[in-house]
């Protein structure tokens, strides 16, 4: 997968099922939420591959200038759970990918040489 961003900052891809699979191991894209932390395929803890029961597969790039290619290669996907992660079946199999961007604003504002005299570093 190939993606560009629009200024410094960290892409995170993941790899859910399609709606349409009769799977049930894995996230699909009608499960993903935003509301509960504590509950599977919470958006931002899946697709950084962060969770209470370990580290899933992680799939991310440090974007380091605006507007250049960066390859993220996905070859495993991470089961409802977060407990376990396989590898991705035969190439023709269908899959939705979802991404998500941070950009480094709190890195840069804190290593910047020159700063505002009301800088307040962020906690």
């Amino acid at each position: 997968l190939t993606l560009q961003l629009n200024e410094p900052g960290t892409l995170w891809c993941q790899i859910a099922d399609l709606d349409s699979s009769t799977l049930s191991d894995y996230c699909k894209q009608s499960n993903f939420q935003d509301t509960d932390f504590a509950q599977s395929c919470y958006f931002e803890r899946f697709i950084k591959g962060k969770s209470p029961a370990g580290p899933g597969p992680t799939f991310r790039a440090n974007v380091h200038s605006a507007y250049t290619d960066y390859d993220i290669e996905l070859n495993m996907i991470w089961q409802k759970d977060e407990a376990a992660h396989t590898s991705l079946g035969p190439a023709e199999a269908g899959y939705h990918v979802f991404c998500f961007a941070e950009d480094d604003w709190e890195f840069q504002a804190v290593h910047a040489l020159g700063r505002s005299p009301t800088f307040s570093a962020p906690t």
